[in-house]
């Protein structure tokens, strides 16, 4: 019976983003707690988009380059992980600031999608 060392590593990296998962659980239950805001539960989902978010942006910068004519898995990782991290912090940012118009919001949201699109198009990586 031979070793599939391609199906090992992607139960390594499902592993390893299931852990990642409950990490950003807990801290997001540690953000709303400690937060000052104790109230606004929801906190919890900001934190955990946060760190996924963050985690996928790092494992991009980290996977291997395929040549082929489809985008590559950093491709996926980089792009979900950015929108993913984008949407948590401008949620926490929401939480903790006061009296900021829901446009700002938006206008940020799409200056960071310019940048990735941007980002990806100059990129040599698949």
């Amino acid at each position: 019976m031979a070793v599939n060392e391609k199906r090992m590593a992607e139960r390594s990296k499902n592993g390893i983003l299931a852990g990642i998962i409950i990490l950003s659980a807990a801290i997001g239950i540690l953000i709303w707690q400690f937060g000052g805001h104790p109230d606004e539960w929801y906190q919890i989902f900001y934190g955990m988009f946060t760190v996924i978010g963050l985690y996928l942006v790092i494992t991009s910068f980290f996977e291997e380059k395929e040549i082929d004519l489809s985008p590559s898995q950093s491709s996926y990782y980089l792009v979900t992980g950015t929108i993913i991290a984008t949407i948590g912090i401008l949620g926490m940012v929401s939480v903790y600031v006061d009296s900021v118009p829901f446009w700002i919001y938006i206008v940020i949201f799409i200056i960071v999608l310019a940048l990735l699109v941007i980002m990806r198009s100059i990129s040599k990586k698949g």
